[in-house]
């Protein structure tokens, strides 16, 4: 079977990784990229030997993709989604989903008039430490899960990088809130969420968010996400712990494994997500093969469209509680 024919929309850092995955899995075929920054575009076409686009009208003409990853930021998937499911092309998103319920359903509805494949890459279901967490609890080993614990601190560069176009919570928060979903594996009572502003204030988001979740089956989960550490920090520092009722799981989520200290910088390779210089290598070359393998054989994605959807219910509602300073109940919200 020949290689699946596939575009990159969006040569942001994400945009870059997924290009290079691609590239290298034997299954894909990189055929083209596509940006709106027309710099951006042709660096990255160079790069990887590939036309370039501004335009996704002409790539999906010229190129004639079979799927596209679309890696443009977090409020900008719907229009691309959608043109492309239009066109019979398979789709890959990067998390989140979309950042409203009424994109999250343009998109699905779309995917499934055409008939296409569509995958959202929470890529913690694909990290072998979660992987191991969620199946300590599916399998009972812990015994009944009672309360779930999520950090993930990352540095000031993303909360600036977006200019107040997403939030932490949508950006950072959304893996733990699949992680959680995924692991009480019920529907959501009620959500209460604090926020503070700071650093980022100038932006009109919050530096940091706290957030309790109740879940309909008593399973309970706290959330803690920030995206303005100083420069110069762990790029990412995260923990996952599960607590049942006969034990209990920790996964240590940070990219800190290994340090590099030249000069007065440290540097702290990525070695589970997308490990350079071997592409083929990590969770995001599992996430990738894996949909390339749904895309052939019409298998059920992981993490399909209405998988993904509940995650952005979760977001919603947290939002909703930030802006109404109280705790808020999952009622007209359909999950």
């Amino acid at each position: 079977m020949k290689p699946l024919r596939i575009a990159i929309i969006g040569v942001g850092v994400m945009g870059q990784r997924h290009a290079e995955t691609f590239r290298r899995l034997p299954d894909a075929q990189l055929v083209a990229v596509m940006d709106v920054d027309a710099h951006r575009a042709q660096e990255a076409g160079s790069h990887y030997s590939v036309p370039a686009f501004t335009d996704l009208t002409a790539l999906l003409d010229e190129a004639a993709p079979e799927a596209i990853c679309i890696c443009t930021p977090d409020w900008a998937h719907r229009a691309p989604a959608i043109a492309a499911a239009k066109r019979g092309v398979h789709l890959l998103i990067e998390k989140p989903l979309a950042t409203t319920l009424e994109d999250a359903d343009a998109i699905i509805t779309a995917a499934q008039a055409a008939g296409v494949t569509l995958m959202v890459g929470h890529i913690l279901r694909f990290d072998p430490r979660y992987a191991v967490a969620h199946a300590a609890v599916a399998s009972g080993d812990i015994g009944r899960l009672t309360y779930m614990y999520a950090r993930r601190h990352n540095l000031i560069d993303s909360g600036l990088r977006f200019r107040g176009g997403t939030t932490v919570v949508n950006f950072l928060g959304i893996h733990d809130l699949d992680m959680m979903l995924w692991c009480a594996d019920s529907p959501i009572e009620e959500v209460h969420a604090i926020g503070t502003r700071g650093a980022l204030a100038d932006l009109g988001v919050d530096d940091g968010v706290l957030a309790t979740i109740k879940f309909q089956n008593g399973v309970m989960g706290c959330l803690d996400v920030h995206w303005a550490m100083p420069p110069g920090a762990m790029p990412l520092d995260a923990e996952f712990k599960l607590i049942g009722t006969a034990g209990q799981v920790r996964v240590d989520g940070t990219l800190g494994a290994v340090q590099i200290n030249v000069g007065n910088t440290s540097q702290f390779p990525d070695t589970v997500y997308a490990p350079a210089p071997s592409g083929t290598i990590g969770a995001l070359a599992a996430q990738n093969a894996h949909f390339i393998q749904c895309v052939r054989t019409g298998k059920r994605p992981l993490v399909d469209g209405s998988t993904a959807r509940r995650a952005v219910v979760l977001a919603t509602l947290i939002h909703e509680s930030l802006g109404a300073r109280t705790v808020v109940r999952q009622d007209g919200l359909d999950q």
